[in-house]
């Protein structure tokens, strides 16, 4: 049995109802006693609530205010849809269709891109404490993305302060997923963090990516939740065209989504077609009547069952979605090609973890389905100022490449590797690799002014202009080596970033246990998250039944005819606490719920069941005359239900037995 099916009947539906009418989005509190069915009493809505909240089904939240408002945890929203709005579309045929948006790069090679900038460059922070402008525009320049896509997707930014949606998506990716973290002069990778993140199979960086995408993107209106999750489902197969207008009225027609609120969803709808194809997910057509369409590519990304955060991590579901993302079938081979005019090729098998590595010492040109890197100079003294040996690079590729290098690139690391680092400036010191080279440059007519021979390999720089010094020095074939690492970027952080050893197991890869909120990017918060809602672990819990200790014990254990003013007591009791009564009416006992009740003259207004469904429920109208014999009836917990102990029916049981 699953902790759904545990849950009392009661509260399944209104898990079911909540679910149907706000997804994940928050509501005020006492919204959802509108939800229950009529023939639910209400304090059995209540127990329901209580015993939703007590197993994490509802979570609770408070505003500055003190308004207190619920909400379904999104981690279990598409766990939800599964078992209550599953939806599978009819096929489209596909030789109708005309294509009107290709997927993407991908989403993972983008972040991989952002990954490698904030390594070379560093996120830093400006007085405000914001990433500086200019380091956003140079990130943004780096990626793929559309920027129109994800202009009117992000909305957490008014359009006018997005400057740079696909930098700023790039940063935020980054935080949620716990890759970068805030020292004082900016943003810098997390190295063991990162080490877990490269050594994930793509399909498990997908899973991961559109779940955060999923909760931080697009729309927060419910039907717009709904959409999302829906397309996720395991009923929209990869490959397959899907009717987007066929969907609209399929949530319609389970009211997911009313009439007057369709052309709304159509149009964010449309906007997270076009994302899911941005981020290489999906592609866009027009079938042959001009209807959208769109169908997954063969790389779905499966949604996270847990969030994250592992909360929902026991939850069991009958979905591909459990699948944890070590579960992965490995096909990955280290090995990519390289050409003899230096460019290496590499096929999509190949780790990230080794992708990485490439890139501490080749240029990343092409990062789509085939990767392409270039090995230059520069590149190599960019590695070696990460403190890796040039022999060291050089074996590395020979080891990866597959069937060796060419001649003529092993040729060329040799020379490039002896000609950098044959001078290394620390201070106002310079330092040499040889007395060689130290004989040479004491002996250079242009550099004598500017260099004082302190040892055998040590020269001071007197210099008034470094600028000058350094242009000489490259000239002569000896610019030392730059400093480590971009200054935005933590002292014992610099120089990790790239290593050439063998992988060893990295820990599991987890998310951080709260998606971020920082005030990091031009503009407002970036948050689905309210900042004025704070969590509440302790409702105040008030008396489901006031007052129970003053009430005769009778009126609920005994079935009793009363005259008229002590029968419209029990009833007006009954309409205090929110439980039902039964009555005999015409010889016949029947359960009534009592809504309101009118005086002068006294009528009680409520609805007369019939059978346990909705649809048996009557309103009507009665005069404490109309009914012979009476008794309260409370509402009972199922003790199968996954409530520990639904608060307030214990304190009945023991009132009503010690009477």
């Amino acid at each position: 049995m699953s902790r759904l099916e545990q849950l009392s009947q009661g509260a399944q539906e209104l898990l079911r109802r909540i679910c149907a009418a706000h997804a994940s989005e928050p509501f005020v509190a006492g919204k959802e006693q509108r939800l229950g069915p009529v023939n639910q009493c209400r304090a059995a809505g209540t127990l329901a609530r209580q015993e939703l909240l007590q197993g994490g089904w509802l979570t609770a939240v408070q505003e500055v205010s003190g308004e207190i408002f619920y909400r379904i945890p999104e981690a279990v929203l598409p766990a939800l849809q599964q078992r209550w709005f599953s939806y599978t579309p009819a096929a489209l045929d596909g030789s109708g269709v005309k294509l009107l948006r290709e997927p993407g790069a991908g989403l993972a090679g983008e972040l991989f891109r952002a990954l490698l900038f904030t390594a070379r460059e560093g996120l830093p922070l400006t007085a405000k404490g914001i990433i500086a402008r200019s380091t956003m525009r140079r990130l943004n320049l780096q990626l793929s993305l559309c920027d129109e896509t994800l202009r009117s997707l992000i909305m957490f930014f008014p359009a006018g302060d997005l400057q740079f949606p696909a930098a700023a998506v790039a940063v935020d990716l980054m935080l949620c997923l716990g890759l970068v973290q805030r020292h004082s002069k900016g943003y810098s990778l997390v190295p063991g963090q990162l080490k877990a993140w490269m050594q994930l199979p793509e399909p498990a960086m997908d899973r991961l990516l559109y779940g955060i995408v999923c909760r931080r993107y697009g729309s927060d209106r419910p039907a717009a939740r709904h959409l999302r999750w829906l397309l996720s489902g395991r009923g929209v197969a990869p490959g397959v065209w899907v009717s987007f207008p066929a969907l609209l009225d399929w949530m319609e027609s389970t009211a997911l989504v009313d009439i007057t609120s369709r052309d709304e969803l159509a149009s964010a709808g449309q906007r997270w077609l076009e994302c899911l194809a941005a981020f290489g997910w999906g592609e866009l057509g027009s079938a042959g009547s001009g209807a959208l369409c769109f169908r997954w590519t063969a790389g779905k990304p499966l949604p996270e069952a847990g969030g994250g955060a592992g909360l929902w991590d026991g939850l069991e579901m009958d979905m591909d979605m459990d699948m944890e993302p070590d579960s992965y079938v490995e096909t990955a081979s280290p090995s990519f090609i390289v050409q003899p005019d230096y460019e290496i090729l590499v096929p999509p098998e190949v780790p990230y973890a080794v992708r990485w590595s490439l890139a501490g010492c080749a240029e990343l040109l092409l990062s789509d389905t085939l990767w392409s890197y270039r090995l230059t100079r520069a590149q190599l003294e960019f590695a070696l100022e990460q403190g890796l040996d040039a022999g060291q690079v050089c074996r590395w590729l020979e080891s990866h490449a597959l069937g060796g290098l060419p001649p003529v690139v092993r040729t060329s690391l040799a020379q490039w590797g002896r000609s950098l680092g044959r001078t290394t400036l620390s201070g106002d010191m310079l330092l040499c690799r040889s007395e060689e080279d130290a004989d040479a440059l004491a002996g250079h007519p242009r550099l004598q002014a500017g260099l004082s021979r302190d040892g055998p390999l040590q020269f001071r720089v007197t210099a008034p202009s470094a600028a000058a010094l350094l242009k000489e020095l490259a000239a002569a074939g000896m610019a030392p080596l730059r400093s480590k690492g971009p200054q935005s970027q933590p002292p014992e952080a610099v120089g990790g970033w790239f290593s050439l050893e063998a992988a060893s197991p990295a820990e599991r890869f987890c998310l951080p246990e709260q998606e971020p909120q920082p005030e990091l990017l031009p503009g407002p918060l970036p948050a689905r998250e309210r900042p004025h809602w704070q969590p509440l672990a302790d409702l105040p819990q008030e008396p489901l039944y006031p007052g129970l200790g003053q009430v005769p014990a009778r009126w609920s254990r005994e079935w009793r005819h009363y005259h008229s003013s002590t029968a419209r007591q029990v009833m007006e009791q009954a309409l205090a606490w929110g439980i039902g009564v039964s009555l005999t009416l015409d010889g016949q006992v029947c359960e009534f719920i009592p809504s309101r009740i009118t005086d002068n003259p006294w009528i009680v207004a409520g609805y007369l069941l019939e059978g346990d469904s909705e649809e048996g429920a009557s309103e009507m109208e009665l005069t404490a005359e109309d009914w012979t014999g009476m008794k309260l009836v409370f509402p009972v917990v199922s003790r199968n239900s996954s409530s520990v102990e639904a608060a307030g029916y214990a304190m009945i049981e023991r009132s009503t037995s010690s009477r």
